[in-house]
């Protein structure tokens, strides 16, 4: 099972996931990345997009703990704005003008107007991929909208910057990618948006097996991992 970000659209301002996975808040989950933030959603908000989250956290054991950290929210419109002034931050940091253009051509085409008025970032899960107190401390320097941010970016999304990712048409055209290090950096860059299928997972996934993140809030969450 892959620890999952998710950029979900909801009718409430909050980025409190748990909240909404668990009440009859009106949402729908665009787009999940497995096992990392996709590049593209952090150039969806800014700093001041940042609020504070707190998760009610069970442990295999039965043990609880309340983690608290910052994710952002935003209304769609501006959302969508700030990722069509993202073009120059894609193309710097894919460190290629093409595949960094292709990359975010994409995702400000897949990304139209939406159901509801609000968009949140959910990357709980990926903290717990590794120390989740150091992870929130990274997610945090992500959204300066500069080359600062690069260094953090790539921790969330697992970017291997000494490899370029396939074209978008190779992506989306291949089903049998043979370069691994690649074929991870374009799931890294790629936005995953498929609002006309209603399938919101990431083009290219680490895992098969996908879990709504409605049903692992109402797991308790037994698979995360403690330090």
């Amino acid at each position: 099972m892959s620890n999952n970000a998710y950029l979900v659209n909801c009718e409430k301002k909050t980025a409190c996931s748990e909240n909404v996975y668990s009440s009859d808040i009106k949402y729908k989950l665009l787009a999940t990345g497995a096992n990392k933030v996709p590049v593209p959603w952090f150039f969806c908000f800014q700093e001041q997009d940042l609020v504070d989250v707190t998760s009610e956290l069970e442990s295999s054991s039965g043990e609880k703990e309340v983690f608290t950290y910052k994710a952002p929210v935003l209304e769609v419109e501006k959302a969508i704005e700030n990722l069509k002034n993202s073009k120059e931050l894609m193309i710097a940091f894919c460190q290629d003008e093409v595949l960094g253009t292709q990359y975010w051509e994409r995702a400000v085409a897949d990304f139209k107007s939406l159901t509801y008025p609000y968009i949140f970032l959910d990357p709980l899960e990926v903290f717990y991929l590794n120390d989740p107190e150091e992870e929130a401390k990274e997610f945090l320097k992500c959204f300066s909208r500069d080359e600062n941010a690069f260094k953090s970016i790539k921790i969330l999304t697992f970017y291997n910057e000494n490899v370029l990712p396939y074209e978008v048409a190779e992506l989306y055209g291949n089903s049998e990618l043979d370069d691994f290090a690649r074929t991870c950096n374009s799931a890294s860059m790629d936005m995953g948006l498929d609002l006309d299928s209603g399938d919101a997972s990431s083009k290219v996934e680490q895992e098969s097996e996908q879990v709504k993140p409605e049903e692992k809030a109402q797991n308790k969450k037994s698979w995360w991992k403690f330090w």
